[in-house]
């Protein structure tokens, strides 16, 4: 097994010369804050080269991450790497998986991507301005200090990296070169509808994080018995298959007489009754089921019919943070109906986690004062000067705080959106209980009522007697 990991990042130098970022272009900064993530939580040392296509210097390398853009794409000496990439990995017996990790400068066309980039794990680095969808790419810093999309970002493609040289060192070490044949890695997440595609993408995006190889891959078959056959030599890869259903029955085209879903579905019961494997099944049921159509409903009687075997499927009504959650630990678990279980010890908490910037630094002082004299242990993420530390300490209180206070008075609608999605992301993160509250104090900002709504008992102060309703408020939770 190899000491290093090399990895090369090929970009176009349009992009890492046109974003001015300090003294150093968008590129030359995200590598050395790429480098600094992937030699604290790297088992081997890593070694990333930058390739633009001002050079030629490509050499052989274990992982290759594209810089996704416009001018990648006009690039024909990117793109030439790119395919040599590609053709050594498809002519090596011992590649074990997917080596392609996409960042994503700025938006392009998904047709115009190269088949397996489309199919390869990506991020985001960039989000389009509301109302004008003018793409803005992330800095590492903004007005109010470290940006914390940025530094998110960055952790999850280092997320992803790690989990190929664990996968790579596992695999060498059993002697086994078989990718597929480390089923407890491999997860089916069966197809959904509209209403249920946003939580599927959520929970796909936290399997890859925490390692896992995710089922069913590329496009799917129009032809029945090509799709079957697909679906069949999948799921044969898998230990688990999850499926989640809503009130929508599914797209049927003319030549099927049943959903994507449905079939999947058939499918999986029929590997699990084959006797003589551990494969399990679990049904995610959505609040949408109150509004199914006929059909729908048939099809979701019949599933929770066929679930009364537990050993075959476990059926769940649960928030979809606490299914991700609850997902890991079904497929880690051999006698799940014993292991799984939705209590827990919170153990060492942080307290609350309390957040605000630099802007409130002062008038942040009578909330901490009500803190202490409530005996409210807090703590909170204060800026040392390195940003790394900063953003990996906001993490562990995320993961280990009881509860969260959001604290803003200068109507900062992006800071507060950043941080309540930090907060949602939590669970994704590895937090394994629940928040006993999230207060957000804002007064007379417009935030995000949809963000609000996924929070776990949240507390919306806007008005002027803030302070004693919160003081009211932490004084019964002090009590209790």
């Amino acid at each position: 097994m190899k000491e290093t990991c090399e990895i090369i990042l090929c970009y176009s130098e349009v992009d890492n010369s046109n974003f001015e970022s300090g003294n150093k272009g968008w590129i030359d900064q995200f590598v050395i804050i790429f480098q600094k993530f992937l030699d604290r939580i790297s088992e081997r040392k890593c070694i990333i080269h930058k390739l633009s296509d001002d050079e030629d210097t490509y050499e052989d390398v274990d992982i290759f991450i594209p810089v996704i853009s416009p001018n990648f794409l006009q690039s024909e000496t990117c793109q030439g790497y790119l395919r040599k990439h590609l053709k050594r990995m498809s002519n090596d017996p011992l590649k074990i998986g997917n080596s392609v990790y996409a960042l994503v400068y700025l938006p392009v066309f998904e047709e115009e991507l190269n088949n397996v980039v489309k199919e390869s794990p990506k991020v985001d680095f960039y989000e389009l301005e509301p109302f004008s969808d003018v793409p803005v790419v992330y800095e590492a810093e903004n007005e109010d200090g470290i940006n914390q999309k940025y530094w998110s970002r960055v952790s999850d493609l280092s997320s992803m990296v790690i989990n190929y040289i664990r996968n790579e060192i596992s695999i060498g070490d059993s002697g086994d070169r078989s990718y597929f044949k480390n089923e407890s890695k491999n997860i089916y997440v069966a197809n959904v509808v509209n209403e249920c595609l946003e939580a599927r993408e959520a929970l796909i995006r936290d399997l890859k994080r925490h390692g896992y190889n995710v089922y069913p891959k590329g496009s799917m078959p129009d032809n029945k018995v090509e799709l079957s056959a697909k679906i069949k030599e999948e799921l044969s890869y898998c230990s688990v298959s999850v499926h989640m259903l809503g009130g929508e029955y599914g797209h049927i085209s003319e030549k099927f007489r049943t959903s994507i879903s449905e079939l999947e579905h058939d499918l999986s019961l029929e590997r699990a009754n084959q006797g003589n494997n551990k494969f399990k099944r679990i049904v995610w049921l959505s609040t949408h089921l109150t509004e199914m159509s006929d059909r729908q409903r048939f099809f979701a009687e019949r599933v929770i019919q066929q679930s009364e075997d537990k050993l075959l499927t476990e059926i769940v009504d649960l928030p979809l943070a606490e299914f991700k959650s609850l997902v890991r630990k079904f497929i880690n678990s051999d006698q799940y109906q014993e292991d799984i279980n939705l209590d827990y010890s919170a153990g060492d908490s942080e307290g609350t986690y309390l957040m605000y910037n630099d802007y409130d630094k002062h008038n942040v002082i009578s909330l901490k004062e009500k803190l202490n004299k409530l005996g409210v242990k807090y703590s909170i993420c204060e800026n040392e000067g390195n940003a790394f530390d900063t953003f990996e300490r906001h993490k562990y209180l995320l993961n280990n705080c009881s509860s969260t206070i959001i604290f803003n008075t200068n109507q900062n609608k992006d800071w507060i959106t950043s941080r309540l999605r930090d907060v949602l992301k939590s669970k994704g993160l590895g937090r394994a209980h629940s928040y006993e509250f999230n207060v957000i104090y804002t007064p007379d900002c417009d935030i995000n009522t949809d963000l609000i709504d996924k929070l776990e008992f949240p507390i919306i102060l806007q008005s002027d007697d803030f302070e004693k309703k919160l003081e009211g408020f932490l004084a019964k939770t002090a009590n209790n």
